[in-house]
């Protein structure tokens, strides 16, 4: 699997396709060959089947105590790439970026590099999850988002705010349940 550069868009939604979830299990197996000692979490829309979404196939990827650096590079050497963007994640809870080529298409990747006993973790997981499981939640979600483009915000990381105070609500609901990830 070769790693790509990653292409800054603007926001676009696209409807979910089964071929995101393909694409994760493509590159999570990839990933373990690679790294063997991490774990690796399918998480935003692309993980929940029926949610439009950006078209950006997300990972949390864990490391253990003092071991960032070292993923880092690992991570970097395999290709993926610094975030570029108005308002990047600092580097001590980095995300990468890159491209992957399926069938044919160019899938974007995210990958989320976060320590292994982080509540950001348990956050991200729970906020999919109930997603997963509650239609009329996921479905409230891909409302909003559609309104949030069609008001025109299309800047990256001001579609992410124009989300934040629904996702933060949601996963202030699930905070009591432990749900593990995939």
């Amino acid at each position: 699997m070769k790693i790509l550069p990653y292409s800054t868009k603007p926001v676009t939604l696209y409807k979910w396709h089964p071929t995101y979830l393909q694409v994760a299990d493509k590159l999570k197996s990839y990933l373990h060959n690679k790294i063997p000692d991490i774990n690796i979490y399918h998480f935003g829309s692309t993980s929940i089947p029926g949610c439009d979404g950006k078209d950006i196939i997300d990972f949390v990827i864990t490391y253990k105590q003092n071991d960032l650096e070292r993923i880092k590079n690992r991570i970097d050497h395999l290709g993926f790439q610094k975030q570029i963007s108005r308002d990047p994640f600092p580097e001590s809870r980095p995300m990468r970026t890159g491209g992957v080529r399926y069938n044919g298409t160019i899938y974007r990747i995210h990958l989320h590099i976060i320590f292994e006993g982080s509540d950001e973790i348990q956050r991200i997981l729970s906020f999919r999850n109930l997603l997963i499981e509650n239609a009329a939640l996921k479905q409230a979600y891909i409302n909003l988002k559609y309104k949030i483009v069609n008001k025109g915000i299309l800047d990256p990381t001001d579609y992410c705010q124009a989300k934040k105070t629904f996702v933060n609500s949601l996963q202030k609901y699930r905070s009591q349940n432990r749900v593990e990830g995939k």
